[in-house]
């Protein structure tokens, strides 16, 4: 301030700047659409925007809506490709207008925790809803679920369940509310319960209930204080008790408003999602990993697994480019592996079926599959059964490599698939095969350790007692453990504190 004030000139300069945007950002689905009577190139600036140089509109949104142009929301969603994946593999069809949305199946899979690629549900916020409600039991919870695990709204969650539980203590403040509550608990959780408010009991008209629709959509102040009056007067003309309380709940909810069309459209695509993990828990896994960044594959082979889903290494007679189902176990990809490309891929299924070893050397060419990229195929169990080939790593070994080339260990025998069936962390069990270690020493100086698991789920907390015991027992990373105990979520936390521990080497 005394720079301003010592320099005028400088003062009047910096002022100007004041409330100017400083940057621009791109809708992340906003399209703006025209006809040939309005052509966007003659009444919008364009400005070029993103790494891509994309054209995008000059004015934002606000001022195209003024001058009379559309902005859609077209929205790219990944989970309808799984769905489309998941329906070839499993050789089925879905059609969405004649689904049942109440099989109480689909529900007891996301009220068990299989969470994962569960469009809309697997979202921490999600998760914590579904907690506090108690777990699913309708397709309405998953639609609530939605709207209360947007920003800002998680703050009704406690109310909602709270009444979802006990209907008696809802407190309507009129008894006319109940028309357009009752499915939400008492909790106004929609867009569209605030606008049939406004049109029923307030007697707004139309245009008057698309204001109050824009004032929660964008919680505008100036709006609300000018609506307020009128919906006040509106609801005692038509013998409404505590209209000033109704307004109060309108406006709490203002700002993280949710539609509940897109809520159920949303809810929609999610329980279709989870009913295919329901009935082709297989194809969906295959579906779902085709979809999901290598790096992420862990958590959803632990949780396959867990369900009892087997998987098969790269095969370069049996495997696709990607995942597949192969005899009811997922099948890895041959450009899973490590310098095995789209392009390898393409060009040993093409060449294929493979006779030999002999026959693979001969007819694949080295500059689409080059002797490194041969390797590494033949290191993680990609041509173990073709004639004239040895095979002589161990499981272990095997699976070590996996591990380096492809990110995962794959194959497991059936006595470990069979302990891992029994993961169940909710109920005091983690199994899994050991990732990592890391040993620290307590404040009175006495050594404990944390274990990560190959599954990507809750690490294992050892206190120096459980600790000792563990590292008695001689453990190695690949061993498999199963550990006894409970989940800690303290402090943000996703831990298991173990107090009994068994190692299989």
């Amino acid at each position: 301030k005394p720079y301003l004030l010592e320099y005028p000139d400088l003062r009047r300069m910096v002022e100007q700047l004041f409330e100017i945007a400083f940057s621009n950002g791109t809708h992340a689905a906003g399209m703006v659409i025209s006809d040939s009577r309005r052509p966007l190139l003659k009444e919008v600036p364009l400005a070029r925007s993103g790494s891509e140089g994309q054209q995008t509109s000059a004015y934002d949104m606000e001022v195209l809506k003024k001058m009379g142009f559309v902005k859609f929301d077209i929205l790219g969603l990944g989970a309808l490709d799984i769905i489309d994946d998941c329906c070839k593999f499993a050789d089925i069809e879905v059609d969405f207008a004649k689904f049942e949305f109440d099989d109480l199946k689909v529900f007891e899979t996301i009220n068990k925790g299989n969470y994962l690629k569960i469009f809309q549900v697997e979202g921490q916020a999600s998760i914590q809803g579904i907690k506090a409600m108690g777990g699913i039991q309708e397709f309405e919870d998953i639609v609530a679920m939605n709207a209360l695990g947007r920003p800002g709204a998680i703050q009704f969650l406690s109310r909602f369940c709270e009444w979802r539980k006990d209907p008696m203590a809802i407190n309507y403040p009129d008894e006319k509310l109940y028309e357009f509550l009752h499915k939400t608990h008492g909790v106004i959780l929609y867009q569209e319960q605030v606008m049939a408010i406004s049109k029923y009991l307030a007697g707004f008209d139309d245009h008057r209930v698309d204001d109050v629709k824009e004032a929660i959509k964008f919680f505008r102040d100036e709006v609300f204080d000018e609506i307020r009056p009128e919906f006040i007067a509106g609801c005692i003309k038509n013998g409404v008790n505590n209209p000033e309380e109704i307004f109060g709940m309108i406006k709490d909810f203002a700002g993280y408003g949710f539609n509940r069309a897109h809520a159920v459209a949303y809810s929609t695509i999610g329980y279709v999602t989870a009913w295919l993990k329901t009935y082709h828990p297989a194809a969906f896994y295959a579906a779902a990993l085709n979809h999901t960044e290598k790096d992420n594959y862990q958590p959803i082979i632990g949780e396959a697994r867990r369900n009892g889903i087997e998987f098969l290494p790269p095969h370069i007679n049996k495997s696709e480019a990607g995942f597949t189902l192969d005899g009811g176990k997922v099948r890895f990809g041959i450009s899973s592996v490590a310098y095995c490309s789209e392009a390898t891929a393409a060009e040993i299924i093409s060449k294929r079926p493979f006779a030999n070893l002999q026959d693979f050397e001969a007819r694949i060419a080295a500059r689409k599959c080059n002797s490194r990229s041969r390797l590494n195929l033949m290191s993680v169990g990609a041509m173990n059964d073709l004639e004239g080939f040895e095979a002589v790593l161990t499981l272990v070994e095997r699976r070590q490599l996996q591990r380096e080339l492809i990110g995962v260990a794959i194959e497991y025998s059936t006595e470990e698939m069979d302990r891992i069936k029994e993961d169940n962390p909710e109920l005091g069990i983690r199994v899994g095969l050991i990732s990592s270690e890391k040993r620290i020493v307590t404040k009175k100086g006495d050594p404990m350790g944390f274990v990560k698991l190959e599954d990507g789920g809750s690490d294992l907390t050892l206190f120096p007692q459980v600790w000792l015991s563990y590292k008695h027992l001689k453990p190695s990373k690949g061993d498999l453990v199963k550990a006894y105990g409970r989940v800690d979520k303290t402090n943000g936390r996703d831990a298991f504190i173990v107090n009994e521990v068994q190692v299989y080497g």
